[in-house]
């Protein structure tokens, strides 16, 4: 029983800082605020990412208003984080835009999940995608995530012959955005790349 109220009490903490990416919120607080749960939230670290979502008919990125990502660990805990918060109206992304995500999460093995496009087609990506390791203490740069899925199947990718994806560096935008957002905290990341799971990989 204890052990299951302390993984609530992790979850908890962790989507404290999955919504990072808020426009009202001042740098240094982000900054404070990932220092600290680092401190109260034993065995973790602190993981920045990003999505970019392209369909292979089309030229360019899929614009969604917001990309949320599932993260499970080897041990159960789910985390949902927020890599892109970019409203519109009329056409036009609103003022205070955000690319790029960021969280304070428990230390280990993690795979990407899902990864959700909130817009008007509400588009679903199953994988998984990709997987990394943190150890305790750790600030790392996991990279962006480009993910490229043939139009017609994007509600529900299960199947990898129907789409390709790599990991990449952060796009300027992400990288900006979370510079922007978390100055001190991103200063201190150090590239380690997730590791992008195929078909059959044992990985």
């Amino acid at each position: 029983m204890r052990r299951i109220l302390k993984r609530f009490a992790l979850a908890a903490a962790f989507s404290c800082l999955a919504t990072i990416p808020d426009a009202h919120a001042e740098p240094s607080n982000l900054d404070a605020k990932a220092l600290r749960l680092m401190r109260d939230v034993p065995n973790s670290g602190v993981i920045f990412l990003e999505v970019r979502i392209a369909e292979q008919e089309r030229p360019g990125l899929r614009h969604c208003q917001g990309i949320d990502v599932r993260i499970k660990s080897e041990t159960g805990v789910v985390n949902t984080i927020t890599v892109q918060n970019s409203p519109m109206l009329f056409g036009k992304i609103l003022d205070g835009a955000t690319y790029g995500g960021a969280t304070v999460i428990e230390a280990g093995v993690h795979t990407v999940e899902r990864i959700s496009c909130r817009d008007a087609s509400a588009v679903l990506l199953v994988g998984p995608f990709a997987r990394f390791t943190l150890q305790v203490g750790q600030i790392v740069n996991l990279g962006s995530l480009a993910i490229v899925y043939e139009v017609g199947t994007f509600q529900l990718l299960n199947n990898r012959k129907k789409g390709d994806w790599r990991v990449v560096d952060l796009s300027p935008t992400a990288a900006t955005s979370l510079a922007k957002r978390l100055p001190e905290t991103f200063a201190k990341a150090k590239k380690q790349h997730m590791t992008a799971i195929r078909e059959g990989s044992k990985q």
